[in-house]
């Protein structure tokens, strides 16, 4: 075999690459141009990415402050409005505590007013009633006095011969008027219709024996 010289060596890969070149050139530069525009592309991705990131991020931000704005405002109206209700609630309460209160006052006031009323109506009752016992029991005194001293003065008429017995009968009616009131009054007006019994008229007796 015979020796290959360095120059045709060189040669022959000169003619190699131009061969490559020529077989296969343009899918190289194809590839090439694919590659380059995938890198352009993928730059222009991660740069898209990135900024759709920060648009996002800066979306969820505006997002994250209107949200916290919004919920401390409604957080905000809401406590105002407990306060207000529960200060109202109060006012209420102690409003009502009060009406309470001053009826209960009104109750009380108006059964101690009717208690010392009653007790004064009753002390007035007592003492009227005792008034017209001792008026009643006094007129009861004069009236048996004067009954009694009527019966002593007949007595002494009797005594002295001076009353027959028709003044005696006048005398034991007026006693009996005296005594009995309008009790006696029917009675005697039924007995007046009725016959008189001889038993119960007085007997005719001399005037001189009352002087015993």
């Amino acid at each position: 075999m015979g020796t290959i010289k360095v120059e045709n060596v060189q040669e022959r890969l000169g003619n190699i690459d131009q061969i490559r070149e020529l077989l296969f050139g343009h899918i190289v530069s194809d590839y090439e141009d694919r590659f380059e525009n995938s890198v352009q592309r993928l730059d222009r991705l991660e740069s898209d990415l990135t900024n759709f990131q920060t648009e996002i991020r800066d979306r969820l931000t505006q997002l994250q402050d209107s949200l916290t704005t919004e919920l401390r405002s409604s957080l905000g109206s809401i406590e105002k409005q407990l306060q207000y209700l529960s200060l109202t609630t109060h006012e209420q309460t102690n409003h009502l505590q009060y009406l309470v209160h001053e009826i209960e006052q009104k109750s009380d006031n108006s059964i101690e007013s009717l208690h010392k009323t009653i007790a004064s109506q009753t002390n007035a009752l007592k003492t009227d009633l005792l008034q017209t016992r001792e008026q009643l029991e006094e007129t009861l005194r004069v009236l048996e006095k004067r009954v009694f001293d009527e019966i002593d003065r007949d007595l002494s008429s009797m005594k002295d011969g001076k009353m027959s017995r028709v003044d005696l009968a006048d005398l034991l009616f007026e006693l009996c008027l005296k005594v009995k009131g309008a009790e006696l009054i029917p009675k005697l007006a039924g007995a007046t219709d009725s016959p008189v019994n001889s038993e119960y008229l007085l007997p005719e007796q001399p005037a001189t024996e009352f002087n015993s």
